[in-house]
């Protein structure tokens, strides 16, 4: 009973351990894609701009 007893909380441990590394995983693709999406906005938003026209009003 005593070997049994241990496997079976190694298996219990394995699997939490596994949960939280897919938890882990999907949160940081999750804090990424946000991330990957505000740049996306910020570099369209700097695209949109005329450079030109700031650049004759400066000088």
């Amino acid at each position: 009973m005593g070997e049994q007893w241990f496997w079976r909380h190694v298996t219990i441990c394995l699997v939490a351990l596994a949960t939280l590394a897919v938890f882990a995983a999907t949160t940081l693709a999750t804090h990424l894609d946000t991330a990957q999406q505000e740049l996306d906005a910020r570099r369209q938003q700097w695209q949109s701009l005329d450079i030109e026209d700031y650049i004759y009003r400066f000088e």
